[in-house]
């Protein structure tokens, strides 16, 4: 969403997918993220809106409900919680633009001056601040992190808590029944990603997301939901679909629909 490069002052600072991006850069791009969440506040969502043939066949259920209304998760998100999170997020920005920690990382790493050394109290404020910003973005799951389900019960009603611990054995619950379409079941033996706010808004919604290897079967499913028009049995070519039917129909000759 970002781009490959953010331009900053008279600089301009290039995204590395490899992971070796310099500090100066990861604050350039957080900077600009922090900027992005502010935009979309006032944002016109009608370029992004799912077309309606593309929701999946329990869209129109009467007990359900199907959030994704757009191709970009962040048109979905209730206003008042979108605005918590920017909030949370412009908290962080603040607390390590104050640690001042590129002068303070470079006065420490580099060869200085005797006299250009950081001084032990910028170097402890910039240390603390740090500390503060990390347990922040812990605690409030900004950093995506293992989960495991530790303990569940159920009522006679159908009412279900599952609990949840992370490496530090900080636990989060999550309750069903739902009426979101959104989430895997929890299940012991197995990791979790948790969201870090009710993003959708609705009882019981916290997204939960199961972590798998990556396989054929969830490549060819990564965009779902969507309507897929998928090739007839004896069909030349086993990719999936490009969205356009007409793309489908010459490749396949028949089609069929799959929700």
């Amino acid at each position: 969403m970002l781009g490959t490069q953010v331009q900053s002052g008279e600089q301009v600072f290039t995204w590395s997918n490899s992971g070796a991006n310099a500090l100066g850069v990861l604050l350039v791009y957080l900077g600009a993220f922090r900027e992005w969440l502010r935009s979309r506040r006032d944002a016109d969502t009608s370029a992004i809106r799912r077309d309606p043939a593309d929701y999946p066949h329990y869209s129109k259920d009467t007990v359900y409900v199907f959030p994704f209304r757009h191709v970009e998760f962040w048109a979905d998100i209730a206003p008042e919680v979108f605005t918590g999170y920017a909030s949370v997020i412009d908290r962080l920005c603040g607390q390590i633009g104050q640690a001042e920690l590129p002068s303070v990382r470079n006065g420490i790493d580099h060869k200085r001056e005797e006299d250009s050394f950081p001084e032990t109290d910028r170097m402890l404020a910039c240390s603390s601040r740090l500390q503060e910003v990390l347990d922040i973005a812990d605690s409030r799951l900004l950093v995506p992190k293992l989960f495991w389900a530790i303990n569940a019960e159920r009522d006679t009603y159908g009412n279900t808590s599952e609990r949840l611990a992370d490496y530090r054995n900080v636990t989060v619950s999550l309750w069903d029944p739902s009426p979101v379409v959104a989430k895997p079941g929890v299940y012991f033996g197995n990791p979790y990603i948790v969201a870090p706010f009710d993003f959708l808004n609705q009882p019981n919604s916290t997204l939960a997301f199961l972590v798998s290897p990556r396989t054929e079967y969830r490549e060819y499913w990564k965009n779902y939901p969507r309507r897929r028009v998928i090739p007839s049995v004896g069909s030349a070519t086993n990719a999936p679909s490009t969205g356009d039917p007409a793309d489908e129909i010459s490749a396949a000759g028949t089609t069929s629909e799959c929700g």
